[in-house]
């Protein structure tokens, strides 16, 4: 089952990516974070955002998407992100694109065993002090 969401949230925007979605779905799901980024820069507050991504393949995965998106976030008042995830290769890949994007000091990447409660608690440490060192950030 695919399962890509993009919620607001008091705090700034949760995003959860999970399964094998389409290109197509892909596109889709990348205008609904630009469009909330966009809501959330009307707000003229700083924000945060947690992304979780779980059991996520994608056949040509497009870093510019990615890169585009957080640059777009940061002009929207975007401070810091957490990225929780299972994969190496995905945690490569996603620091690859933070780097491009030149959201590193924006953005802390976590590889985590789903079944491990502490990364969480240090992600939103992250995301709402600033101030925890991640257990791993290949984009620190």
């Amino acid at each position: 089952m695919n399962r890509c969401t993009a919620e607001r949230e008091p705090w700034g925007l949760r995003i959860r990516l999970d399964g094998a979605p389409a290109l197509r779905e892909r596109d889709e799901f990348a205008a609904s974070v630009e469009a909330l980024c966009l809501e959330l820069s009307r707000t003229g507050r700083p924000w945060v955002s947690l992304i979780e991504i779980g059991a996520f393949h994608a056949d040509g995965f497009r870093p510019a998407v990615v890169t585009d998106i957080m640059r777009l976030a940061r002009d929207c008042g975007h401070e810091r992100c957490a990225i929780l995830m299972q994969d190496w290769a995905w945690a490569r890949a996603f620091a690859d694109a933070m780097l491009a994007a030149k959201a590193d000091d924006q953005v802390r990447i976590f590889v985590v065993p789903r079944t491990c409660s502490v990364p969480y608690t240090q992600a939103h440490r992250w995301m709402f002090e600033g101030a925890v060192v991640p257990l791993l950030s290949s984009a620190a």
